[in-house]
C-alpha cells in the first residue's frame, strides 16, 4: 500500500520539488522492504537508483493512463537495483 502511495505522491514531490516529501517516500520505502545500507556512499547511491526507477515507474504509469500501455508498474524490493544487478540477482537464482 505504501508504494501505491509512494507512485501517487511522486508527481506532487516533482511539481513543488520537495525534498523533504521525497525524503518521506524513501524512508517510508526502506522501512517496507527492511532496507538497511553498509555506509553512506552505498545508500547515496542506492537512493539514486531507487529515484530513477521511481522516475521510470511515474513515466510508464503516465503512458499507460494515456492508454499506451495495457498495464501499470509500481515498486517492489529490487527498486533500489539496476537492471545490471536484478538480472545478476535473477541468474544467481535470488530475488529475496
Amino acid at each position: 500500500m505504501h508504494i501505491l502511495c509512494a507512485v501517487l505522491l511522486l508527481p506532487f514531490v516533482i511539481l513543488t520539488h520537495s525534498s523533504s516529501a521525497l525524503n518521506k517516500v524513501w524512508e517510508e520505502w526502506q522501512i517496507e522492504h527492511r532496507k538497511v545500507y553498509d555506509n553512506k556512499t552505498e545508500m547515496e547511491f542506492r537512493r539514486a537508483v531507487w529515484e530513477k526507477n521511481m522516475m521510470l515507474v511515474l513515466r510508464h504509469n503516465q503512458e499507460a493512463s494515456a492508454g499506451n500501455h495495457s498495464f501499470t508498474m509500481g515498486l517492489n524490493h529490487l527498486s533500489d537495483m539496476t537492471a545490471e544487478e536484478v538480472n545478476e540477482k535473477l541468474k544467481a537464482g535470488g530475488v529475496g
